[in-house]
């Protein structure tokens, strides 16, 4: 098995120290913990944020915010700016509340993010969303910040490890100290 579903290199990527000046009317998408199995993805249209979680949902969020979290919590992050298309805003936020509080069995915080780009849920993990987009050359510019010197890209995970986390996330959140499944 490979070791990565999406390899980066670090002259494909600019390494930044200060987050937050990026342009307002682009779109990105924001990965977290892009070291980590499995890494965890949002969407920025305009400056607004929106990502869907184990336990709760962020609705067009100011993405300054989200940019200080990163930077007080050294989040490693890979932001990768898209090629403009445009995007009603009314249509995200629907989408993105229309999956509720907390995600429901195989739903993942990439389905509204492929629905939006891709009319369809089409991908089960973020580097297959990567590696189409950058065949349909869809990547404008690829940011990081606070990845390990040794990073490569994103690491190969199985679907049960997105379940295994979502199900790990949901009890915690639960305080549940043990979950049966």
């Amino acid at each position: 098995m490979e070791a990565y579903q999406y390899k980066i290199s670090k002259k494909e990527s600019k390494v930044i120290t200060v987050m937050g000046d990026f342009p307002k009317d682009s779109t990105f998408l924001y990965i977290f913990h892009a070291d980590k199995i499995p890494p965890h993805i949002g969407f920025v249209d305009h400056n607004l944020f929106y990502s869907l979680k184990a336990n709760s949902i962020d609705l067009a969020l100011n993405v300054d915010r989200i940019n200080q979290m990163i930077l007080r919590k050294k989040i490693p992050t890979l932001i990768i700016e898209l090629n403009a298309f445009h995007l009603e805003s009314d249509f995200i936020l629907d989408l993105f509340g229309s999956y509720g509080n907390k995600l429901d069995s195989g739903i993942t915080c990439l389905n509204p993010i492929d629905i939006l780009l891709h009319g369809e849920v089409k991908h089960k993990k973020i580097g297959e969303l990567l590696d189409t987009l950058t065949k349909n050359q869809r990547i404008q510019k690829v940011f990081s910040f606070a990845l390990p010197e040794n990073y490569n890209g994103i690491k190969n995970y199985s679907i049960n490890d997105i379940e295994n986390r979502i199900f790990e996330l949901q009890c915690l959140k639960e305080k549940e100290y043990i979950c049966d499944k």
